[in-house]
């Protein structure tokens, strides 16, 4: 371990026999820390957290407590993932674990989650969205045959019809 430079500018290296070594320093505005071993990552303070990878910035945490990948003006307070691939954001299962995303409500009522995601069943992966022990819907993986576990409606008051038929002077079957 070395501290090299001036009081104004000090670079810390760590050295390992054989491997390499690695230095830690301010950037040159002084509101960052630079940790460099042949790739700088570089974290900035000065409105938020960045993440640079070689002058880059892949991520930050923003002032206002968000996240942001790919989004180097992001000053939300929420996740945000923005991507020019065609899909941004990639879960992957292994083994016979549940994969999905969770909406939930903590005060009030219907604080019970909703689950989006995925799960297993005799054939293999099937794409589920449930509401904590109740499945409305599910997709099989191997016939895409979809199961809706409740009323299908076209509104709020319906008890299942969807409207009328008209025809226009008769009708032929056959």
């Amino acid at each position: 371990v070395s501290i090299t430079g001036s009081s104004a500018a000090p670079k810390l290296t760590f050295n390992r026999a054989g491997e390499g070594s690695a230095d830690i320093y301010f950037n040159s505005t002084g509101t960052g820390l630079i940790v460099d071993s042949g790739a700088p990552i570089q974290l900035d303070y000065t409105t938020s957290l960045r993440i640079l990878k070689a002058g880059s910035e892949t991520a930050r945490f923003t002032a206002n407590g968000g996240l942001a990948f790919g989004d180097s003006s992001s000053s939300t307070s929420v996740l945000t993932i923005k991507s020019d691939s065609n899909s941004p954001i990639s879960f992957e299962k292994s083994s016979n674990r549940q994969n999905y995303l969770e909406f939930k409500k903590t005060s009030g009522n219907l604080t019970q989650p909703w689950l989006i995601g995925v799960g297993t069943d005799a054939t293999g992966t099937e794409f589920r969205v449930s509401n904590g022990s109740t499945t409305a819907l599910t997709i099989a993986s191997g016939s895409g045959n979809a199961t809706f576990g409740g009323n299908i409606s076209g509104s709020s008051t319906s008890t299942g019809s969807f409207g009328q038929g008209y025809f226009d002077k008769k009708i032929g079957i056959g």
